[in-house]
C-alpha cells in the first residue's frame, strides 16, 4: 500500500491516481512501511476545485384542489377573471399558480385568434351563398 504525496492518502498499489484528491501518482510512491505522517498542507502539486455542497430545492407550494376549482370558477367571469390571470401570470409568488395563470391567458389568446378566424370565414361563406342565390337577409326578412 502506497500513500499519496499530495493528500497522504493511501492508495493501492499500482493506481495511477490517488482515490482521494485525484492527483497523479508517482512511479515511486512511497510504501506503507518507509512513510512518515504528515498533517500540514502540500506546498506545490495538485490542488482539487472546491465542491458545491447540495442544496436540495425547497418544496414549493402545491395547488389544492380547492384552489383549482376555485380558479376555474374565477375564470369564467369575463373580466374579473382576465383581469386576475393577467395580475397572478404577471407576480404570483407560487410558481405553479403563475403557471396556470399563464397557461389560460395563452389557451384565451388562442381561442380569440380562433374564434376571429371562424367568424370571418363563415362571413365570407354566407356573403357568396347571398350573392349567388341573389337573395338579401332584408328582402327574406320583407317577404310576407
Amino acid at each position: 500500500m502506497a500513500f499519496c504525496s499530495n493528500c497522504g492518502a493511501s492508495v493501492p498499489d499500482g493506481a495511477g491516481f490517488c482515490v482521494e484528491c485525484g492527483a497523479p501518482m508517482a512511479r515511486d510512491a512511497v510504501p506503507s512501511s518507509a512513510r512518515q505522517v504528515s498533517h500540514h498542507a502540500p506546498s506545490t502539486g495538485y490542488t482539487p476545485p472546491a465542491q458545491e455542497a447540495y442544496h436540495s430545492e425547497a418544496p414549493r407550494d402545491v395547488l389544492g384542489v380547492g384552489a383549482y376549482v376555485g380558479f376555474f370558477l374565477l375564470m369564467m367571469v369575463p373580466l374579473v377573471g382576465l383581469i386576475f390571470a393577467i395580475v397572478w401570470a404577471c407576480g404570483a409568488r407560487n410558481p405553479n399558480l403563475k403557471n396556470l395563470s399563464r397557461a389560460y391567458l395563452i389557451l384565451t389568446l388562442i381561442s380569440i385568434v380562433l374564434s376571429i378566424c371562424l367568424f370571418v370565414a363563415l362571413s365570407a361563406l354566407f356573403s357568396q351563398l347571398t350573392s349567388v342565390s341573389g337573395l338579401s337577409v332584408l328582402s327574406c326578412l320583407m317577404q310576407p
